[in-house]
């Protein structure tokens, strides 16, 4: 209860309840061991009780009252209060010695997993300083037998010269070996080559094998009312700013349309425009470092993983080139069929997207694998337009927009294949699931109807270092990542103006894209 001081000196002091602030305490129940009620209560936790008014209690019903509160305050509250007192005590010192040994298990788990981490790197170090060293002697060894072929050659020459000029022949005598037997060199040396090929992201497995913290129990948001305001402020938290999952790098507009994107490993990026005959690199500035003229139009291009040149193809001749300076292209392969996607492997063999089929060839022009249709007989490509292969797993992702013109569906879609072009999956967008090997494409009730723009329209796909898939997509004018199993993880850029046409990611967690109009946005994502 609380008590209400009084205004004027003459004044009695009012008790007020303490359930209903308002109200005067005015009356005892006999059944509640004298606790005191107001008219409030009467009529609800007091309801059908026996009550006497305050104002008629004789002075030994007070007494006995007060006596009997000072009895139970003495045995019962006090002992009570006390003995929960000790038990905070108690389980404060249980908390504070539970979550430092938490702290301390967690924490030599961190310990273990980075000793783990620095055992796999030194036996990958050791593995690449090995090689080095056998390289090293093979190739001393090799230095060594070109230097005593020198000197024996240098000791021949000089007895040569001293016989001219003498005219004494017989100096020669114990050359005439070396002489007439010519320069003969010594065996190059077979060296190894290492490479390093980054794995797939470790996060999800460090988190699997770290573990996770489990909050066992519940615990109401809001503080009760005894809890001071100030503890309850402390404890309400504002939540942290989510990190920005990009930011912009470069903004700028080149002079003509751009139908293909093809970052390098430095700051440059090469561009092309179907209806141009050149190609040009430029800076992530926009300022144009080269441009090579072309004596045709280019449908798409694309770089070597092993000597960074340039490759494209051609629908004018059905050629594929590679650019071996900046002012000439060379035909590696010729086709009798329209190329118009192209990609490079690790090891350098040519993917190719045409009407209704996706081909890898070799160097020499032999077909390695096709992709047609599936086990069923069923379409897998229909009209490839871009085409990225996976540093890490080899999967070909197809941009495909399945043309009615080309026996497909009129339904646009990402084609996952494997390296020797067997169908992962179709990506066709956030709001479906990836349609998996051995399922049927979409209805070809759809054909021959007229139908609105589709909802996913990809333009073009590449691949990071870690395997994720970048996804530039006009309806909703975004660039999608996807994980390397077809889901969907986020929208990572989604421009107000513009629709993407290409896209390219770069050493770096930089990603260059290119709209329509020529603009280009260059953007380093959070890795």
């Amino acid at each position: 209860m609380s008590i209400k001081k009084p205004l004027d000196p003459g004044q009695e002091a009012v008790s007020l309840c303490q359930h209903h602030p308002r109200e005067e305490l005015c009356y005892s129940c006999s059944d509640c061991d004298g606790s005191l009620a107001c008219p409030e209560c009467v009529t609800s936790t007091h309801q059908g009780h026996t009550l006497v008014k305050l104002k008629n209690t004789p002075d030994f019903v007070w007494k006995k009252l007060i006596e009997h509160y000072i009895q139970k305050a003495e045995k019962f509250e006090i002992p009570k209060i006390l003995k929960e007192l000790k038990f905070a005590e108690g389980k404060l010192e249980q908390n504070r010695k539970h979550y430092q040994e938490l702290i301390g298990v967690v924490q030599q788990r961190g310990e273990e997993l980075k000793e783990a981490i620095d055992r796999i790197t030194m036996r990958h170090v050791n593995t690449i300083t090995e090689v080095a060293k056998e390289n090293t002697v093979y190739i001393e060894y090799y230095q060594g037998e070109l230097h005593s072929l020198h000197t024996e050659i240098i000791y021949a020459l000089r007895k040569c010269h001293q016989a001219n000029d003498t005219e004494d022949f017989s100096v020669v005598l114990d050359s005439e070996k070396i002489i007439r037997a010519g320069l003969k060199l010594p065996r190059v040396p077979i060296t190894q080559t290492t490479k390093y090929r980054m794995g797939p992201s470790p996060l999800p497995l460090l988190e699997s094998a770290f573990g996770g913290v489990e909050i066992v129990g519940y615990r109401p948001k809001q503080l009760g009312p005894t809890v001071p305001h100030v503890v309850q402020k402390k404890l309400e938290k504002p939540e942290p700013p989510k990190p920005a999952l990009y930011s912009v790098v470069s903004e700028f507009r080149h002079l003509t349309d751009i139908t293909s994107l093809v970052p390098t490993e430095d700051v440059y990026s090469w561009i092309s425009n179907e209806e141009k005959k050149e190609v040009v690199l430029l800076d992530r500035a926009g300022d144009v470092k080269q441009t090579t003229g072309l004596s045709l139009h280019i449908r798409d291009i694309c770089t070597s993983p092993i000597t960074n040149n340039l490759w494209c193809c051609s629908e004018y001749d059905y050629s594929v080139r590679e650019m071996t300076t900046p002012t000439n292209t060379e035909v590696r392969l010729n086709f009798p069929f329209v190329p118009r996607a192209l990609a490079l492997t690790h090891n350098e063999d040519v993917v190719v997207g045409t009407f209704r089929k996706v081909c890898v060839y070799n160097m020499e022009g032999e077909e390695q694998f096709m992709a047609s249709a599936d086990k069923l007989g069923r379409q897998i490509v229909a009209s490839p337009q871009h085409i990225s292969v996976c540093p890490t797993s080899g999967n070909v992702a197809v941009v495909d927009w399945d043309e009615q013109s080309h026996d497909g569906n009129g339904s646009p879609c990402v084609t996952v294949l494997t390296s020797d072009l067997q169908l992962l999956f179709q990506y066709r967008g956030p709001q479906t699931r990836a349609l998996r090997s051995g399922k049927s494409r979409a209805s070809s009730t759809r054909k021959n109807k007229k139908e609105p723009p589709p909802s996913f329209w990809p333009t073009d796909a590449c691949y990071d270092a870690a395997g994720q898939l970048f996804i530039a997509e006009r309806t909703s004018k975004s660039v999608q990542m996807v994980s390397n199993d077809g889901t969907f993880m986020r929208n990572l850029y989604t421009d107000q103006e513009f629709s993407p046409k290409t896209v390219g990611v770069q050493t770096g967690g930089f990603l260059w894209i290119g709209f329509d109009f020529g603009i280009v946005k260059v953007i380093k994502y959070k890795q």
